[in-house]
């Protein structure tokens, strides 16, 4: 076996109701909280509602910063950035998907700067920085809880967070260990209400995530297992939950698929679907990031069966979809079918000016494939 290394330090509070204990699991010494969300509209208005009556309930003042969008940009990160240094905020709490944590982590990690650089935050705390080999001064870093209401993005146990470049429109990944939540509470019954759309795109943004942990070479026994099951328990449930969305346990069982899947990515990291998912979605942010993962994944899939055919089959025997005969490129496009995500390009109706875009990114020749490959990837999902 060869040597291998694996962090996890999230504090993990996992079952149905458990965000009611949130008051009583934010330190003492914690008083003025600022809640990152999006917009405080329906459903998710009521969540953010009992979470600043939980705080209140146990002495905490609640700043509430909501104008947090679905892939953040860093003009919006300013914002929180600016807002937590204004009410004098001594901790960060995120209730939402991985948009709202990833903000919040950036809050809490750089609001004791007194300007965020950056381009130098992107480049010292890039992937290469994956394991933490650079990180910000500790003093002033405030402490973060998580709180999903998704289950997909993974980001409550993770030390990446991803920001749109709102001068470039490109979505950058900050990693380093700060950026670990100190906890998450993963409520079940906050997925209840989710509708299917966001529940197919980030439950498959859980399975890729598992995936592609599983598919990197010399992955560590610990990956492999948590990898694995996040997959089964994918397979298992989403279809379920894609015709009765209040099916709390099977949504129970997507929460944990989508953490797992989580921890293994922190630990292993991602494969080439991901930064040409991020290249769509900072190009068009309108498109969910597990929806931009959808649109290039066939392609990748047919990759893998070529250079690895041995890593992926056995996880293509574990799709609900049988097809008696059917070859595995087809099991899998009849998989995409099935929770709703076998889409292309022009589902989202990317304008040839987006498209122009994306395919003149200088990060396709970054990646380690050719880059008229690359861009033929995006030509044949049009």
């Amino acid at each position: 076996m060869n040597p291998f290394m694996f962090y996890q330090p999230t504090r993990i509070i996992f079952g149905r109701g458990k965000r009611r204990e949130l008051g009583s699991l934010i330190d003492e010494s914690c008083r003025r909280c600022l809640l990152i969300t999006t917009e405080d509209e329906p459903p998710l208005g009521k969540v953010y509602e009992e979470a600043k009556d939980l705080l209140s309930d146990a002495g905490i003042q609640t700043f509430h910063f909501s104008k947090v969008s679905s892939n953040p940009t860093t003009r919006v990160v300013e914002e929180a950035v600016e807002m937590a240094k204004s009410v004098k905020a001594d901790c960060v709490l995120a209730v939402g998907g991985g948009s709202s944590i990833d903000t919040a982590k950036i809050v809490a990690s750089f609001s004791q700067y007194s300007e965020i650089e950056w381009e130098r935050i992107f480049t010292e705390f890039s992937y290469e920085n994956v394991h933490g080999s650079t990180v910000p001064p500790e003093d002033g870093i405030l402490p973060l809880i998580a709180v999903p209401t998704t289950s997909g993005t993974g980001s409550h146990v993770t030390q990446a967070a991803v920001i749109t470049d709102s001068s470039l429109h490109q979505k950058r990944g900050i990693f380093h260990p700060c950026n670990y939540p100190g906890i998450s509470v993963i409520d079940p019954e906050l997925m209840l209400t989710l509708p299917p759309r966001l529940t197919a795109a980030t439950a498959f943004d859980a399975f890729s995530h598992a995936f592609e942990s599983y598919m990197q070479v010399g992955v560590s026994p610990m990956v492999e297992l948590l990898a694995l099951e996040a997959i089964r328990l994918v397979c298992e449930n989403l279809t379920g939950v894609l015709q009765d969305g209040f099916d709390i346990e099977k949504r129970e069982k997507l929460a944990l698929a989508d953490t797992l899947a989580g921890i293994a990515l922190s630990n292993a990291g991602g494969g080439l679907p991901h930064p040409l998912g991020e290249l769509v979605g900072g190009v068009c942010p309108r498109i969910m990031h597990g929806e931009t993962l959808a649109i290039v994944y066939p392609e990748y899939i047919r990759i893998l069966l070529e250079e690895r055919p041995e890593r992926v089959l056995p996880i293509i025997e574990l799709l609900p979809v049988k097809e008696e005969g059917a070859s595995a490129e087809t099991v899998f496009e009849a998989f995409m079918k099935e929770i709703r995500l076998d889409v292309g390009l022009s589902d989202f109706h990317v304008t040839q000016s987006e498209l122009s875009e994306i395919l003149s990114a200088p990060v396709l020749s970054h990646l380690g494939y050719p880059r008229n490959y690359l861009r033929q990837i995006f030509l044949d999902r049009v």
